[in-house]
């Protein structure tokens, strides 16, 4: 199985030859409809606690090779756990202070560290001068593409204040047309900036392999598009393409800081998933961890999907008086699928996302009771299944950290 603590490759496919469905719009030019949000007096749409987690492997490397290590690992731990103090870098770093002395003022230089003022704590001689990221001088951008009708994207800054938002219909729109959408999207979204976005992180339905190429997305009719690459050559950011449910899980995850394992179930148009263990990522030998739309759950070999996805739903609903059955069905039929998971890894958290009068009521009550009913009672004791703290937003968030977490980890590089 790939598994990983949130560290997709970043774009690098080259050579491949994408192949598109033919939509009924080709050529046109989507209308892009701009909403400005508040900018830095915006609430922050994520907890306090909301912080990036990273993995440092320590391994052998050359003299240029370590520095771009260490300035990764300056930048990583600043973000975390800043304001530090230069001793407080070297301590958490393990990095001598002559290291660190260099290291800081060349992230100053960059305008990426400042000097925030003196530690405040009561210690013996004088107060050390304390560091943090400039964390609104620089933004992220993030598209969601997984949304049957829009494109969504956003800006951030690197403390998740909201600073822009942007969006294009997609109805109607399926391989060509909806790729050159996505693509506009991404531009007009760099364009409205009017900090330097430092990276761009895109949610796709689909199949997404490692290097950001959308190996297949049904409901995009796409095939083999190197999503990433397209982006990064139109706008000239550094992107990272994931798949919309890892993104999401990536964000929930980061979100609900106490839950190393968490499976993340997305109720929408289409359904996906996404897992998390021992606080790393599930993404599987081909990238398809997650797909669980097509697994068979019903009479007659019906899918999941046909059981709780939204158009089921309404479909379901447009048949019935008894709007209750019909989601207490969709909640058990949604168990049978995910009670063999919870059962064999032990799982204690399943997270919920989608209309908020969806996955909440009937439909999660039925789910947890279910889950309970076919997995042994010591086992699923501390079992949680709840409903998304980040609501609509999920992937967009998800998709932000990882355009963040890439730049904190290849700053050098740029």
């Amino acid at each position: 199985m790939q598994r990983s603590t949130y560290e997709p490759s970043a774009a690098s496919a080259k050579g491949t030859s994408p192949q598109v469905a033919t939509g009924d719009n080709e050529g046109a030019s989507p209308q892009v409809a701009t909403d400005a949000m508040a900018t830095a007096q915006s609430p922050r749409v994520l907890p306090d606690s909301w912080r990036v987690s990273f993995s440092t492997g320590k391994t052998k490397s050359l003299p240029a090779e370590a520095r771009t290590r260490n300035l990764a690992l300056v930048l990583q731990t600043i973000y975390a756990d800043g304001p530090l103090s230069r001793a407080d870098l070297a301590r958490a770093t393990h990095l001598t202070k002559v290291t660190i002395s260099d290291l800081v003022a060349r992230l100053m230089g960059d305008g990426l560290v400042q000097e925030v003022g003196a530690d405040q704590y009561l210690r013996p001689g004088k107060p050390a001068v304390l560091l943090d990221l400039v964390k609104d001088a620089f933004a992220v951008g993030c598209l969601d593409l997984s949304d049957g009708n829009t494109f969504k994207a956003a800006l951030f800054d690197l403390n998740f204040t909201e600073l822009k938002r942007i969006s294009v219909s997609r109805v109607g729109k399926r391989g060509t047309d909806a790729l050159e959408a996505a693509l506009d999207l991404a531009t007009e979204l760099v364009k409205a900036s009017t900090l330097p976005v430092i990276g761009l992180g895109v949610g796709s339905p689909g199949v997404v392999s490692a290097d950001g190429m959308v190996r297949t997305s049904m409901s995009l009719g796409w095939t083999d598009i190197p999503l990433a690459s397209l982006i990064e050559e139109r706008t000239g950011i550094p992107t990272i393409v994931e798949n919309d449910a890892n993104a999401a899980t990536i964000a929930e995850s980061a979100a609900r800081q106490d839950n190393e394992d968490l499976l993340f179930v997305s109720v929408w148009s289409g359904i996906g998933a996404g897992l998390v263990l021992d606080g790393g990522l599930l993404r599987g030998q081909s990238f398809a961890s997650g797909e669980i739309g097509r697994l068979t759950v019903g009479p007659g070999d019906t899918s999941l999907e046909e059981w709780i996805s939204l158009p089921a739903l309404d479909h379901r609903l447009g048949e019935s008086e008894d709007a209750d059955a019909v989601f207490t069905a969709a909640g058990e039929h949604l168990a049978v699928a995910l009670a063999p998971i919870v059962a064999m890894l032990n799982l204690t958290t399943v997270v919920l996302n989608g209309p908020d009068d969806i996955v909440t009521g009937p439909f999660i009550e039925a789910t947890n009771q279910s889950l309970r009913a076919r997995t042994m009672s010591f086992s699923n004791e501390g079992l949680q299944v709840a409903p998304s703290q980040l609501g609509t937003d999920v992937v967009l968030l998800g998709c932000a950290w990882l355009a963040l977490n890439r730049f904190l980890e290849n700053h050098n590089n740029r």
